[in-house]
C-alpha cells in the first residue's frame, strides 16, 4: 500500500488497524512518531517505507519493538 503523495495524517492511520495481512506499506511526509503507533499488530508487515517522514530516530526504534520483522526504510 502506497500512500505516498496523499494528504493522510497522524490521526488518518488509525484506519489501517484492520489491515493486519498488509506486508509492504510506504506512508506520506506528514506522518510523525504519533502515528506510528497506529502500525501496531501488523505483524505480517516486512517493508516499511518512511521516506520523508517526520519520524524521529526514537521513534523508528520504537517500531522496530513493535514489528520486530519488519524493514524499516528511513
Amino acid at each position: 500500500l502506497w500512500l505516498n503523495n496523499t494528504s493522510i495524517t497522524d490521526a488518518g492511520l488509525v484506519h489501517l488497524k484492520g489491515l493486519t495481512n498488509l506486508r509492504v506499506l510506504s506512508l506520506p511526509s506528514r506522518i510523525t512518531d504519533a502515528g506510528l503507533v497506529h502500525l501496531k499488530g501488523m505483524n505480517n508487515l516486512e517493508v516499511l517505507g518512511l521516506g520523508n517522514v517526520q519520524v524521529t530516530g526514537a521513534g523508528v526504534a520504537k517500531l522496530h519493538q513493535i514489528l520486530p520483522k519488519c524493514s524499516i526504510n528511513h
